[in-house]
């Protein structure tokens, strides 16, 4: 054994850099160049990744927009719609009441009708006025 440790160990270091030297250097420049590419990849996806986050939160604010827009717009068409049908629906029994009072029933209508009958059998003019009944009169 030797007296100094220390020697020993820097012959063993100078033994091996004479052996794997030249590969150590090679595998130390692969190894830090490997290790740098791994920097930039993760740094090219952080980047890429916060901007999907920011596109992915400006699409969910246009969604959002776009939602309201929807939400009011079909609001007042369903306003509008309903207000409408409400005065069609107004006229439509204005336009009943107006139809009822104007019209005679069957049973009136037939009396008529044999009213005529009975005139014209008979030889007289007939003469049914306008205003009475809602029928023209004839001559």
């Amino acid at each position: 054994m030797s007296k100094n440790p220390s020697l020993s160990k820097d012959n063993i270091g100078q033994i091996r850099d004479l052996i794997f030297g030249a590969q150590m250097d090679e595998y130390q420049q692969k190894f830090e160049t490997l290790e740098k590419e791994i920097d930039r990849v993760r740094q090219q996806m952080s980047a890429s990744f916060e901007e999907l986050k920011k596109s992915l939160e400006s699409l969910k604010t246009q969604n959002e927009n776009s939602h309201q827009k929807l939400s009011e717009q079909i609001g007042g068409s369903e306003a509008k719609l309903e207000k409408h049908l409400r005065a069609t629906e107004r006229q439509l029994i204005e336009m009943l009441d107006q139809l009822g009072s104007e019209t005679i029933t069957k049973r009136q209508l037939g009396d008529l009708f044999a009213e005529v009958v009975a005139r014209l059998h008979d030889g007289h003019e007939v003469e049914i006025l306008k205003d009475q009944r809602g029928i023209v009169k004839d001559e």
